[in-house]
């Protein structure tokens, strides 16, 4: 590492010790941005394609002309979100920090700029208001030209071609790559959701709402973009007990080219006895029955259930604490928002994950001994990354390796895990603490 670059490296490790990692909610946000930095001579401009994703990861291409050759450039960094607090504990400001530099076009090395979102007090929204670049122990500040927030129809070949070259794999998949037709053998295909929530509950009633209502939506968009079958069975509210679960695993039914999807959110725990890895789904009907025995079941259990129904691709999933039998969910802080860029979905990376998938797939939100974390706006941290990280693997700005269950689980527990760290949660004992929780997970 040369001096330029270990001074600019130093100077960021200072930046970054002011903010902790947080996450931005409300979907994929597309910008490109137009910025100059004043020189002694005549102004640098760039313009760049900054995507960000729901979980505060993203990718950014920088594009820009060296004025003393003149030749085009392109350099591609990864961004992650961090964040600020004023002392009234509001945030003011989130940062978008790029690292690992590529080159994609041009031999012009480009020192990372850094990216900072203000938030609008009348809209609620972050946008962006600053770009920052550190060079030589001094902090420069650009200057934005425009700033536009980007949707599907934006997306032409004449502007994906300026940050992207024919070769890159989402110029291809966006404007090369022929959409596979689904056969027609597929379309009687159905997917079988069963979804378990507590929304009725005291203390994380209000997270289980917002988690259904966001898997509900996820797998109706699914089904509904794959023109597939749909059957789902919700047991929440009044009806959330021991004996509807066991009723709705009876009810299925799939057949054998067919998906079944369980999800679960509400309390769980770990049994003292038994030496089991995967919580007990906490499944009373009401806060003054027994907790145990026949008002609950683990979640392996059902997989097992599931598994002997003999689905082609079976996703048991549940958010909840693996803890103690006297443990609750920790509630964190709420999020900040973005605007949203609504840029749809790949049919061949959704056909390839859901209709071409042979496998049965068990996920917990925390690994034993460890409490689950979320929040009223973005749900369960696990549920939130899941859900991202499956529609983030589909879509048109993805690639072929991610939209793959290994993918999509190894991603999501190292979000997961990422965002409890960098939390902070309010502990059962009223204590704030950070958070700690690393889903945990098994492929057959």
């Amino acid at each position: 590492m040369n001096s330029y670059f270990s001074m600019k490296f130093r100077c960021l490790i200072t930046f970054l010790m002011l903010i902790a990692w947080s996450f931005a909610s409300n979907g994929q946000t597309l910008y490109e941005l137009k910025y100059s930095y004043e020189t002694d001579y005549d102004p640098e401009h760039y313009r760049a394609f900054l995507v960000i994703n729901e979980d505060g990861t993203g990718l950014i291409r920088i594009a820009f002309t060296d004025l003393e050759t003149e030749t085009e450039n392109i350099v591609e960094y990864d961004v992650e979100e961090y964040y600020d607090v004023d002392k009234h504990e509001d945030m003011d400001n989130l940062y978008y920090i790029t690292s690992n530099p590529i080159q994609i076009k041009g031999d012009i090395s480009y020192p990372p700029d850094h990216f900072v979102l203000s938030k609008n007090k009348e809209t609620g929204y972050y946008e962006p208001a600053m770009v920052i670049s550190f060079t030589e122990g001094e902090e420069e500040v650009g200057q934005f030209d425009s700033v536009v927030l980007l949707k599907e129809s934006d997306l032409t070949e004449d502007f994906i071609g300026i940050y992207f070259t024919p070769d890159d794999e989402i110029y291809q998949n966006l404007f090369v790559n022929e959409v596979r037709p689904v056969p027609p053998f597929m379309k009687n295909i159905q997917l079988h959701l069963i979804l378990v929530a507590n929304t009725y509950d005291p203390v994380i009633g209000k997270t289980c709402v917002v988690d259904r209502d966001n898997i509900l939506k996820l797998f109706d968009d699914i089904t509904n973009f794959l023109q597939i079958g749909y059957d789902k069975q919700i047991v929440d509210g009044q009806n959330f007990s021991r004996k509807n679960v066991d009723q709705a695993i009876a009810n299925l039914s799939p057949g054998p080219n067919d998906i079944v999807v369980f999800y679960y959110t509400g309390h769980g725990y770990n049994p003292e006895t038994g030496n089991k890895e995967y919580p007990n789904l906490d499944l009373r009907a009401r806060e003054s029955d027994n907790i145990g025995g026949l008002n609950s079941l683990n979640i392996e259990e059902i997989f097992r259930l599931i598994q002997n129904k003999q689905g082609r691709l079976n996703l048991v999933l549940s958010d909840c604490c693996n803890n103690d039998i006297f443990s609750t969910n920790s509630i964190s802080s709420e999020a900040a928002s973005l605007r949203s860029s609504s840029v749809g979905w790949n049919k061949n990376f959704c056909s390839d994950l859901f209709l071409n998938s042979k496998k049965s797939v068990l996920m917990t939100g925390a690994s034993k001994g460890q409490l689950s974390a979320g929040n009223v706006v973005d749900g369960g941290f696990f549920t939130f990354n899941l859900r991202d990280n499956i529609t983030k693997s589909i879509g048109k700005l993805s690639n072929r390796f991610a939209a793959s269950w290994e993918s999509i689980t190894k991603e999501t527990q190292k979000l997961t895990k990422q965002k409890a760290e960098n939390s902070k949660c309010r502990m059962p004992d009223k204590s704030v603490r950070s958070c700690n929780q690393t889903p945990d997970f098994m492929i057959k």
